[in-house]
């Protein structure tokens, strides 16, 4: 049998366009290519290919299909009926992919199975604990005078009985012996629940959680399943040498529970996060029952840690819209910083939510229940949205009335989150935005990103042989466009139209795909040109005269400012020069050719950034599949992420 990782090389390695060109001619038509449908009698071109999604669809038929599909297809027209299986195969075949197959070894599929059933064996083992610790619940817990429920806790704190079992919240006694000596009945074995730190004994034999005494939040991954616990020991005043420990204590990492790839309270919210189109991201386990039980239920918590890129991730499932709201105080202020860099990076959108007098969600939806006895979710919302500013109007209004030093360090902060954004499109705009608010011109922000400054460039890690060939393929496209343009850029694709040269469409093309260039240099020639042509359309009398002309736009950059964009661009012409003494005028392409090769050069673009993603991706699932144990959750999550189409 094929293994999913094959049919997913072919289904985003193979453009589609090469396959459907043996049935016709493609063309150009805004984000896309048409072309005649070739399913059903028709001459004009309804057949619509999405050439960053690998798919086509015709808007008369109807038919559709990914690569493997219109292959499949097309043979069939043929007169050859080709099965799933053999159209991989063929298609791998041809464009040299590896058709790995499972092992014909019986033990391999038993190892399969085994690790399956030891995962499902470790999820039904913590909701068994979840569910002992949740019948604790109206059992008394703590020591000396602060000893008492953890129902009484969790009532105290404005939580009501349908909010503590929808999250299974529940109490940890001092020992656990009957709780051990019934999982251990139960078919679980005591290196098992010492494997997942549930349970240790102490000096006097006796089996005690490292959570004892403590209520307890039980820790569910997107799915639902326990993957461990967190607890908060029991608030004491008339002992206050107590406050020296450590308030919360988690679960230790395992195979099943990993906390960089966990938010709290994600599978209760997943649902109205779809419905919604937004997430609040909120620190604690207790602003999420309150904004759950307020109505807000589309809430998750980081629960202390730095909001990581597996956690975004994961979130951008359910939507992309994220809405910080973290404690008012300055520890939640500075790691709002941090998780919004992490946010912008993901290519998510972001508000932030400053609650008054650092104030806590919790604390605030409590004072806005009491002084609104009636208040529904929709008054909460409002009450929020009093609070509520995009990312970029909440950091820049920070700039007034502070010290220069000060004033500089949140403007360092400010182009650093501007240079985060991976969209060029979106960076342009806010960069914009941010020129007006802080009232800098935008050449002067444009020169302090430090994304587009070559001083502040991370030191290449070592790459794979994989991601070295993967690299220099992207690197080569990049190349051969920028070439392109810098020697026919103002080439049009209207004759009519000035505006249509070659290099404003191949700008506003990768722009509207979200791409940017790997390489520093070449995305600064690739702004330079383009700013060039708008400027000399605006001051040339002669434009129309010379639109089709080449080496138009070389001059603009071999007078740069940058040192790098003026050299390159001399070491193109130069190139092109002794081209043309070499070969006369067999050198200078057709106006056709042109415009045709660009197109060639920014599919190469983005397969070589769908390869990219693979390579890792087939490199994570080719070590899960020979790691002495398989993780199958995360082996599943990668199939999903290629069958999402993030590739």
């Amino acid at each position: 049998m094929i293994v999913p990782i094959t049919i997913a090389r072919v289904r985003t390695e193979i453009p589609i366009g090469h396959i459907l060109s043996k049935m016709g001619v493609l063309r150009r038509s805004g984000n896309h290519e048409i072309m005649v449908c070739f399913v059903h009698d028709d001459h004009r071109p309804s057949l619509d290919v999405y050439a960053d999604r690998n798919y086509c669809i015709c808007r008369s038929c109807g038919w559709s299909a990914d690569v493997i599909g219109a292959y499949q297809k097309i043979e069939e027209l043929r007169g050859r009926v080709l099965s799933f299986v053999d159209a991989v195969r063929e298609l791998a075949d041809m464009y040299h992919i590896p058709v790995l197959e499972t092992p014909k070894d019986p033990k391999y599929a038993q190892e399969i199975a085994e690790t399956k059933k030891r995962t499902e064996h470790a999820f039904a083992l913590h909701r068994a604990v979840a569910d002992a610790y949740q019948a604790h619940l109206d059992q008394a817990i703590g020591q000396g005078e602060s000893r008492t429920t953890a129902y009484a806790y969790f009532q105290a704190r404005g939580l009501q009985d349908k909010t503590m079992q929808t999250f299974n919240l529940g109490g940890v006694p001092q020992t656990s012996n009957e709780l051990v000596e019934y999982l251990t009945k139960s078919g679980y074995s005591l290196d098992e629940i010492e494997k997942y730190h549930l349970f240790r004994q102490d000096r006097n034999r006796d089996w005690q959680s490292p959570i004892h005494d403590r209520v307890v939040y039980p820790l569910q991954n997107h799915m639902g399943e326990f993957v461990g616990f967190a607890g908060r020991k029991l608030p004491d005043p008339t002992h206050p040498e107590t406050d020296k420990i450590q308030k919360y204590i988690n679960s230790k990492e395992s195979d099943i529970y990993h906390k960089h790839q966990l938010l709290y309270g994600l599978y209760q919210a997943s649902k109205a996060i779809v419905a919604h189109k937004h997430c609040f991201i909120v620190e604690g386990y207790q602003d999420v029952l309150a904004m759950h039980q307020a109505g807000v239920r589309e809430t998750v918590a980081v629960c202390g840690t730095a909001l990581t890129q597996d956690q975004v991730r994961l979130l951008r499932r359910f939507n992309d819209q994220a809405i910080l709201m973290l404690d008012g105080d300055g520890a939640g202020q500075k790691a709002m910083l941090a998780h919004l860099k992490v946010l912008l990076q993901a290519g998510m959108y972001v508000d932030i939510v400053v609650l008054p007098d650092g104030q806590d969600p919790d604390e605030f939806i409590v004072g806005h229940l009491r002084d609104h006895a009636d208040a529904s979710r929709e008054s909460l919302l409002a009450a929020f949205a009093e609070y509520q500013r995009d990312w970029l109007t909440h950091c820049c209004a920070s700039l007034a009335h502070c010290d220069a030093k000060t004033l500089r360090t949140r403007q360092s902060i400010i182009f650093e989150l501007l240079a985060a954004i991976p969209d060029r499109v979106r960076q342009e705009t806010a960069t914009k935005k941010a020129s007006s608010m802080m009232d800098l011109s935008l050449d002067v922000i444009l020169g302090a990103l430090p994304a587009l400054s070559p001083k502040h460039a991370e030191t290449p890690q070592p790459l794979s042989r994989v991601e070295q060939s993967t690299i220099s393929q992207r690197e080569k496209a990049e190349k051969d466009i920028i070439r392109h343009l810098v020697l026919y850029g103002t080439y049009r694709h209207d004759v009519h139209h000035a505006d249509s040269a070659l290099v404003h469409w191949t700008y506003h093309t990768l722009q509207d795909d979200g791409i940017h260039f790997t390489n520093q240099i070449l995305q600064r020639m690739m702004d330079t040109l383009y700013t060039a042509h708008q400027h000399w359309l605006s001051s040339t009398a002669q434009c129309e005269d010379l639109c089709d002309t080449p080496y138009v736009l070389v001059p603009a950059l071999q007078s740069s400012d940058d040192k790098h964009i003026a050299t390159c661009a001399t070491r193109i012409y130069d190139q092109q020069m002794v081209q043309e003494l070499t070969y006369g005028e067999d050198a200078q392409p057709s106006t056709q050719e042109i415009l045709s090769s660009m197109q060639q050069f920014v599919l190469a673009l983005k397969k070589g950034i769908a390869q990219d993603r693979m390579a890792a991706l087939s490199k994570e699932a080719a070590e899960l599949l020979a790691a002495e144990v398989v993780d199958e959750k995360r082996y599943r999550e990668v199939m999903e992420e290629m069958r999402r189409g993030v590739l």
